[in-house]
């Protein structure tokens, strides 16, 4: 889920009330903490982590955010 759209049911402080499938208590987490990292980052050629595409997605979930703003 993007970012954008986790920041419009946040708090003051960025946080998201959450309950684990796991743990029958919910709690609050920073919206940060839910977003999954380095979802589109692949091995280059050279075995190295390239990121390319996570800066052009990171681009257009920005522009998609500011047009979205309530």
């Amino acid at each position: 889920m993007p970012a954008f759209y986790l920041r419009r049911f946040a708090n003051s402080q960025n946080q998201l009330w959450v309950r684990d499938r796991r743990s029958p208590t919910p709690g609050l987490r920073k919206e940060t903490d839910l977003a999954i990292r380095d979802f589109y980052t692949f091995q280059n050629i050279h075995g190295e982590p390239d990121g390319r595409m996570e800066l052009v997605l990171q681009k257009v979930e920005d522009n998609a955010g500011a047009r979205c703003v309530a």
